[in-house]
């Protein structure tokens, strides 16, 4: 059975997307919601302490302080959000692209490049998600079947480039550029998303292949046995 095509679901964000945008976002919330609460109540704390030291401040005055404690609190929340995972991506970015060599079993190699590849998709250009996604399903699709094939033949040369050298170079690559030229209106962005798109359809075909390839080493066995043991089976049942 040949590996299905990449279907988006209803041809929008596919679930993977969709989750790494739900989480994205819940753990704004939450730093928002952390920030504004240890402001309210570090506010609080110091009214507290003021009162405590300077006697009773009057009603008007403490009612004023409190609406202050309480806007303060939340212009806190609307503050911007730093993604630590992206500073840290930024740190390591000329870090060593993933290892491929003539010896490397090509499925642990996928696996492997899914997880690094995981990894780093905050730290990418919204506009690449579909791609991203494409190949993280792609990688997970070739871990099975790239295990009996060897990285020194035609087919598992050219997985091993694509998987192991090319894809982990290019977003590397990309990580290694200022963070200036790495926004969503930026050059560099749109370009990344493109090449993320021809990556996914050589992945497609990868897929393909490696399936075609699986299909042919399964007929030729059927054919073996037919032959080997098939007319004998034949002759024995005319008796």
């Amino acid at each position: 059975m040949g590996l299905e095509p990449w279907r988006p679901i209803g041809g929008g964000p596919t679930a993977d997307s969709m989750q790494r945008r739900l989480e994205r976002g819940l753990r704004s919330v939450v730093t928002r919601m952390i920030r504004a609460t240890g402001t309210f109540f570090g506010l609080i704390a110091a009214l507290i302490v003021y009162n405590m030291a300077s006697g009773w401040m009057g009603f008007l005055n403490l009612l004023g302080a409190l609406v202050l404690i309480v806007m303060a609190s939340i212009a806190v929340m609307f503050l911007p959000v730093r993604d630590k995972s992206r500073e840290r991506l930024d740190g390591d970015a000329a870090g060593p692209v993933i290892e491929g060599t003539a010896n490397v079993r090509l499925d642990r190699l996928a696996k492997q490049t899914e997880v690094w590849l995981l990894e780093r998709c905050r730290a990418l250009p919204s506009q690449a998600s579909g791609s991203l996604d494409r190949i993280v399903g792609r990688l997970r699709d070739l871990q099975a079947p790239l295990a009996g094939v060897k990285a020194d033949s035609p087919l598992g040369g050219e997985a091993q480039r694509l998987i192991g050298q090319h894809l982990p170079s290019l977003v590397t690559t990309y990580l290694s550029l200022p963070p200036g030229e790495r926004g969503f209106h930026d050059r560099s962005s749109a370009d990344l998303a493109e090449s993320l798109a021809i990556v996914a359809d050589r992945m497609d075909e990868l897929c393909e292949r490696v399936a075609h390839e699986k299909r042919m080493g399964f007929e030729t066995e059927r054919r073996f046995i037919d032959s080997r043991y098939g007319e004998d089976e034949r002759l024995r049942s005319e008796r």
